[in-house]
């Protein structure tokens, strides 16, 4: 069920020490997994490690940088992982989004969980058909229900780093370390979830 699994090992620390690299970015750039382009299930668990930089102040609206999605141009998105809000606290929150076919995008919903620049975490995204649900370090905290059963595919690859969004008012990038990124097409159960942000190891 795993249809892709990256290391992502760019030269800087990773998230299990100085053994293990991490990809950086430093808020004016991206990079594309070639060869994801077809990759599109409609059931999907997306997990990674990430540590960032820089969070978005309370007091702005156009910054919401993407850890890693299937993006495209707007309203054809299938499924991101990132940071955004209103303003206020949920700037910097963590949301798990996606799009069904015929259907607008949706999110995980609401959570108050706090981030702080410089500290790993790891960010899980289930769909099981039903509901999207936000997994911070193992532990759930949101999910919400969603009008679709399937996940709409686009023939863009998968992106870290920012969106495919061009020209956007909303600045995408983002100021961090990505490591581990990893693609399911089923949904894990929260106690596999669980278990493996418990192993801190990379994925086996």
């Amino acid at each position: 069920s795993v249809v892709g699994y990256w290391k992502l090992d760019g030269g800087a620390e990773g998230a299990f020490g100085s053994a293990d690299g991490g990809t950086a970015f430093d808020g004016t750039g991206h990079e594309d997994l070639v060869g994801t382009e077809d990759l599109n299930p409609s059931l999907v668990t997306v997990m990674a490690w990430v540590r960032f930089a820089e969070l978005p102040p309370a007091d702005t609206t156009d910054w919401d940088p993407y850890i890693a999605g299937k993006t495209g141009d707007a309203g054809t998105e299938s499924w991101v992982l990132s940071l955004g809000g209103a303003g206020g606290a949920a700037e910097s929150t963590i949301y798990f989004s996606a799009r069904g076919t015929g259907f607008s995008g949706a999110n995980s919903g609401p959570h108050d969980t706090v981030l702080s620049p410089g500290q790993w975490v790891h960010v899980a995204g289930v769909f099981d058909g039903d509901a999207l649900s936000l997994y911070l370090d193992g532990r759930l905290v949101a999910t919400a229900s969603v009008p679709f059963d399937a996940i709409a595919s686009n023939p863009r690859p998968i992106r870290i780093g920012n969106s495919h969004l061009a020209p956007n008012t909303i600045d995408n990038h983002l100021k961090g370390i990505v490591d581990d990124l990893i693609v399911l097409s089923r949904p894990l159960s929260p106690t596999e979830v669980t278990a493996y942000y418990n192993s801190h190891q990379p994925y086996a």
